[in-house]
């Protein structure tokens, strides 16, 4: 039977070595740097790819569970797609405005990312706010 637990730690202490030996071999000069960027990009590409299928295959092997975490994504979108409709254009004017190089779908994002923001925020300390006050209740 395939343990996933034994062969991700293997995984990673194999990564972890092949890692020092990178940083090693840095040291004595015998690789550039040039390969110590194509050695990060690997790991982060395994990262990356570690940290999309690893869900995938739970949800997979237990679909009733998925159902709660689908849920928390639709919220989430559904909050990006209100903290959208609300966001504006509107190029900022501010000194030194033109380094930035903003245009208005940049501004539109930006809009979005801060109401996001806010909203994630308000949220939060709306059930902070409901879970000591409802304390007192019980």
């Amino acid at each position: 039977m395939f343990n996933l637990s034994k062969f991700s730690s293997i995984l990673l202490y194999a990564l972890m070595i092949l890692s020092v030996l990178v940083f090693v071999l840095y040291g004595f000069d015998v690789i550039d740097e040039g390969s110590m960027l194509i050695w990060s990009y690997i790991l982060i590409f395994i990262a990356a790819a570690t940290s999309i299928l690893f869900p995938i295959g739970y949800f997979i092997a237990n679909p009733k569970k998925a159902k709660t975490a689908l849920i928390g994504i639709g919220a989430f979108v559904i909050l990006g797609g209100i903290a959208y409709v609300m966001a504006e254009d509107t190029i900022p004017t501010f000194l030194g405005a033109e380094a930035f190089e903003i245009d208005h779908s940049s501004s539109k994002n930006i809009s979005t990312s801060l109401i996001t923001t806010y909203l994630l925020s308000a949220v939060t300390l709306g059930v902070i706010l409901y879970a000591e006050i409802a304390k007192y209740f019980k």
